[in-house]
Order: structure tokens, then sequence, then C-alpha cells
């Protein structure tokens, strides 16, 4: 199967002990769910990963080193899926956007918002997640859709950009606003099918 790296990934074997790397990581994930991104200190993060303070600033040399890397090394590696279903593959990885947050905070993407916006009002913040988190999967979409392109399942003349901005929109929105998760998947499959019927062709599946 396919790999798309992520940041992280990229990174590898930079930290000298990997188990306080990830101590850091998770200290810094749980004091931003108890006190938001503009109230993190590093000493409070060092305190709670039982580190010294110069453990992290050797890895990170700021905060938003520090916060962008905790969010955006939730995946080692971003796989390319290959279902035999262009719908499913672009739920899959839409789908683990969503549970890779989760999983790794350990709370529902919702309690996760706040962190989200925050990022969003932080121009240096938004490079980096963009940069280290998104980007990577949105290179999947696009890979996913150009195949369907050079197939003939979809129309050469489609906004490759808008329709993943549409398709990641769409998921982010339901799962956002609370959608009840055993429904979450199967509202995503109605609103692609939907989009797929004006931008595919017969052959679409």
């Amino acid at each position: 199967m396919k790999e798309i790296s992520d940041y992280t990934q990229k990174n590898a074997g930079r930290p000298r002990s990997q188990k306080a790397h990830q101590a850091i990581l998770s200290a810094t994930r749980s004091l931003m769910l108890e006190t938001g991104i503009s109230k993190l200190r590093i000493e409070k993060v060092a305190e709670k990963a039982g580190v010294g303070k110069t453990t992290i600033y050797r890895r990170w040399k700021t905060k938003e080193d520090l916060v962008s890397e905790a969010f955006g090394s939730i995946a080692d590696k971003v796989q390319i899926p290959n279902t035999g279903n262009k719908i499913e593959d672009l739920l899959k990885i839409a789908k683990g956007m969503i549970e890779s947050v989760s999983q790794s905070f350990g709370v529902s993407v919702q309690k996760v918002t706040p962190i989200i916006l925050e990022i969003i009002s932080n121009p240096e913040l938004m490079r980096m997640y963009r940069e280290q988190y998104i980007l990577p999967r949105r290179q999947i979409f696009t890979h996913i859709l150009e195949e369907s392109i050079e197939s003939g399942q979809i129309r050469s003349d489609v906004d490759i950009d808008l329709v993943i901005d549409q398709l990641i929109g769409t998921y982010f929105y339901f799962a956002l606003m609370g959608e009840d998760i055993s429904t979450l998947d199967n509202r995503f499959r109605k609103a692609a099918h939907q989009l797929v019927e004006g931008i595919g062709t017969k052959d679409f599946h």
C-alpha cells in the first residue's frame, strides 16, 4: 500500500528518547485540553511529562513548534487506501482525520474544537498545521481523484481542490456539529455520491 509520510515521519529519529518525546507530546495535548493553547506553559508540560524544561527546548525551539507537532504528529504515516471503491477510499481518509484527532486526545472531536479554533486564529500555528497535518491528507484526496480522472471515472475539467474542500468540509461539518458517529459515515457517503453525480461519469464507483 502506498504511503504519504506525515510530519513526524519526516523527522523520525530526531529525539534521543522516544519515550520522553511521546510523554511530552501527550502532556502537551492534555494541557491543551485543560487550558487551551494561549495559557499553555512549557514548565507545566515539563512537570506533567516528568522531564526538565531543557529536554523540551532541545527538541522544540518554541511553544508553537511543540503545539504544532502535538497536533500534527497524530499519525506517523498516512496511507493511501485502495478498497476498489473510490467513495470508500475518500471516506476512509476523511474518517481517519477525525478518528486520529479523537483517539490521540482521548476525547470526542467536538471537545478538541476550541483547540482547532485557536490554531486557526494564530497565523504561525495555522501555517504549521496546514503544512504538517492538512496537506499530507489533501495529497491523498488529490491522488485518488487524479486516478479517477485518468481512468475516465471523473470529468477532466473538474476543480480538484474545490472538490476536496467540499468533501472534507462536509465530513468535518457533520463531525463538529455532533453528528452521531453511527450515522456520520452514511451521511458522508450520501453527500459524496450526490457530488459525484455532478463530476463523475457512468464508470465512477
